[in-house]
């Protein structure tokens, strides 16, 4: 299945899972640390990607982050996990080829 072709609505779903539990280790991370509250971590990175240079590894490092909340990358490192999980995926159907035990290829 391309990147720009219509996603099933369980890939969807997926994501906003995905960015629930990530949003909540980054809120919690940021609230064990006592150096402030998600709304200072935002600003902070806010001011970062509007000062720093292009080139600078704290903005590489923002932008990643930032791109990991993205529906279009999160798809992109899905398909990536599932075709190394089972090199037999057919992103046409959407189907894995599994053996099953006594069985050849289904």
């Amino acid at each position: 299945m391309e990147q720009g072709a219509e996603h099933q609505l369980e890939f969807h779903a997926c994501f906003e899972e995905y960015l629930e539990h990530f949003e909540g280790k980054i809120k919690r991370f940021i609230e064990s640390t006592g150096e402030g509250t998600v709304d200072d971590f935002y600003e902070e990175c806010r001011i970062a990607l509007e000062t720093l240079g292009d080139f600078h590894p704290k903005r590489f490092f923002i932008e990643a982050l930032l791109a990991t909340t993205e529906y279009p990358i999160f798809f992109s490192l899905m398909m990536g996990e599932v075709r190394k999980q089972h090199p037999d995926y057919k992103p046409e159907t959407g189907e894995v080829e599994v053996e099953e035990e006594g069985q050849g290829r289904k």
